[in-house]
Parts: structure tokens; sequence; C-alpha cells
């Protein structure tokens, strides 16, 4: 069930409130941050393929207050870490248009900096233009190691040609963003 101060913070946001009902959100509790204590509410709805928007609230004094937002139509939500704090958000979503569609990973983690991506990386790439004798297929794969600071990415192109790459990043606290280690 949506809390009734998730759907109004959301229903706020949009320019048109009245089409929305609260089945249309999606939601997960999550902890981000260093502590076990505090947690995090991330949401998102798919109004349409160009107007989709994912949130992340955190509780502040007696409310909840946006810490990060993005349009993004959302396929799906991972959540990265074994322990119940230091959590990671791997959203895969995108768009696209007339005879195409890319879809990303978009890696979000609590960093010195507040609530960011961290990381992206292509989860497929999906183009037939036929009138331009164009076709494209591309497909990612990503994977951590249980503490987050390791981010392994496979990508496969099948078409025009088969080709793959491995990719290993390494988390840097400082910088809070993953950097490039490793090709393979």
């Amino acid at each position: 069930m949506i809390p009734d101060w998730l759907f109004n913070a959301i229903r706020a946001k949009l320019r048109n409130p009245d089409y929305i009902k609260q089945e249309d959100i999606t939601m997960l509790t999550v902890n981000m941050k260093p502590t076990e204590d505090e947690k995090q509410v991330a949401a998102f709805i798919n109004i349409s393929s160009v107007n989709a928007y994912f949130y992340i609230f955190e509780k502040i004094g007696n409310q909840y207050v946006t810490v990060f937002e993005d349009q993004l139509f959302v396929e799906g939500v991972q959540v990265v870490g074994v322990s119940p704090k230091n959590q990671i958000l791997v959203v895969t979503g995108g768009g696209g248009g007339t005879g195409f569609w890319e879809t990303y990973y978009y890696v979000i983690r609590y960093t010195p900096d507040g609530y960011k991506v961290v990381w992206q990386g292509i989860a497929s790439n999906r183009a037939n233009l036929e009138l331009l004798g164009y076709r494209l297929q591309q497909y990612g794969m990503i994977g951590f190691d249980t503490n987050g600071k390791i981010l392994t990415y496979a990508q496969k192109t099948v078409i025009p040609t088969q080709r793959g790459i491995f990719q290993i990043y390494l988390y840097n606290e400082q910088k809070g963003i993953y950097e490039l280690s490793r090709t393979l």
C-alpha cells in the first residue's frame, strides 16, 4: 500500500496529478546511508514512456523530503548490498522512439555530496531503422562484490557484428564515482 504522504508528494510534482492513482506508484524502502537507523523511500511512476519519474525521499524531522529525482521511464530497480546499510540502487530505465529503444543502468549511491548517479552504462540498445539500413543490438550486464566497492560490467554487441567488452570499476569514496580500473 502506498502511504498518503508519498502519493501526495508525487502528485504535487506532476503537471496533471488528477490522472494518477495510488496503485500507479511503485515504492520500496532502502537504507543507503552508513547507519542502520535511517531509511529512505525510493518510488517511481511511469505515466507514459516520456512522462515518467523516479524519486528518493528521506525523512527529515517529521516529514519526508525529496533528496533525489530524475525524469526516467523505469523498467526495474535492484537493491545491492548484503548489509542493512550502505545499500546501492541500480535503476534500469530509458526510452525510445520510432525504431529504437535504449535502456541504461543508473547506479545511485549516497555520497558525501548527497544522493547521485555514480555510474551508468547500456542495459540494452535496440535499433531497427530499415529505411536507413541500420540495425543494432547491444546488451549489458552489471554485477557487484558484496560490499559494492567493485562494479563489473559486460557489454555485448550482437548486430551488426558480434563483439564484447568486460570492464572492472572501483568505487572512489572521495570522488563519489566508480572509476574504470581495467578493460578485458
